[in-house]
């Protein structure tokens, strides 16, 4: 049960930094070409990754072409996730702790992971269109990070954080099923969703 809730919760966090894209192709050391061109749907700018023996650490950077105020608008509304992201049947508030909020959400992973529930923390901090999120169960209970958002010339610069303890970082091959099965899906729906509130703007 540990290992699998691992898993899932491995490919749910790598969706999340694809928030405002379109497609799961990119880089993780781009050239100066690369970096200068226009944003023209999503692209991977940075990806980095530090182990000790006690603590993993990631961060990865992603541009797209979507309204940094769209963007956040969708990020931010959680409890929506459920609506519009097929990986979630249901995404529902527990508690509340002072700006925390715990949330219950029931995933969906692919066959041949079984659903399950994950329960996380998450703050928002509109004024930095900022997301601190701390998972609450199983072996995650200490992994934290943040989602971060900013407007950037021609579009959106999505920054995601990851720590971990080490014995709880996530191996090559789950970062590979993360982003080749389930990036691509989870991608478009926030994309679609993120356009379509900029058509309804």
């Amino acid at each position: 049960m540990r290992s699998r809730t691992r898993l899932v919760y491995a490919l749910l966090l790598l969706s999340l930094l694809h928030l405002s894209g379109g497609s799961a192709s990119g880089r993780a050391k781009p050239g100066a070409a690369e970096q200068n061109r226009p944003v023209k749907g999503i692209r991977i700018e940075r990806i980095e990754q530090k182990r000790t023996e006690a603590i993993a650490w990631l961060r990865v950077q992603v541009l797209a072409d979507t309204g940094p105020a769209e963007t956040w608008s969708v990020l931010q509304d959680v409890e929506g996730w459920g609506r519009f992201l097929h990986i979630f049947s249901s995404v529902a508030p527990v508690e509340t702790a002072g700006p925390l909020t715990l949330y219950r959400m029931a995933v969906s992973p692919p066959w041949p992971i079984h659903d399950f529930d994950s329960l996380i923390w998450i703050a928002k901090l509109p004024e930095y269109r900022l997301l601190l999120w701390r998972a609450d169960k199983d072996d995650l209970a200490k992994s934290h990070g943040r989602i971060k958002v900013e407007g950037i010339p021609g579009g959106t610069r999505v920054s995601y954080e990851m720590h971990s303890p080490a014995k709880g970082a996530f191996p090559p091959w789950v970062v590979k099923i993360g982003l080749y099965l389930v990036l691509p899906r989870v991608a478009h729906d926030f994309y679609d969703r993120i356009r379509e509130q900029e058509s309804d703007g």
